[in-house]
């Protein structure tokens, strides 16, 4: 339960062709209109508050075949986490994350804006996340089907 507001799982079956209600006991929300889920080892992940604000504090994981949820915590490096994506990298739950570097005072110098790729190597082991990449970038167009970065790159 969240605050007055109870979650309610629905799980569909393809076997029977229905909906069913299970009992989750979901610790956090959302928000799927900004973050879509992604599966991996067996499990739907997607990032999750337990606040209802903006910042991400975890990635909440539903896994498919005992339909358990669990929560998976964020690099410590990372938590709480203001802007992110999840994905699949390498066929390891990944985490895609900007963080920005104010200029040092001098006028003409823009405020740095870094990307990092932080990789899950043990699914479910905090301890096991590992910053992977870190790009110094203005913009990232996003990600192809199969998961490879673009980026947009302007010299003068």
């Amino acid at each position: 339960m969240l605050g007055k507001v109870a979650c309610e799982v629905e799980v569909y079956s393809l076997i029977t062709d229905s909906w069913r209600t299970i009992q989750a006991g979901v610790p956090c929300i959302a928000d799927y209109a900004h973050h879509r889920p992604v599966t991996c080892d067996g499990a739907i992940n997607w990032l999750a508050s337990r606040r209802d604000d903006e910042v991400w504090d975890a990635i909440m994981a539903f896994h498919v075949s005992n339909e358990v949820f669990s929560a998976i915590v964020l690099p410590a490096e990372r938590s709480p986490l203001s802007d992110g994506v999840l994905l699949v990298f390498e066929e390891l739950l990944a985490l895609f994350c900007s963080w920005n570097l104010p200029p040092n005072g001098r006028e003409q110098e823009e405020m740095k804006c870094y990307y990092e790729i932080w990789v899950m190597e043990e699914y479910n082991v905090t301890k096991s996340w590992t910053k992977q990449f870190i790009v110094e970038t203005k913009k990232v167009l996003g990600f192809t089907q199969d998961g490879k970065l673009i980026l947009l790159q302007m010299d003068n």
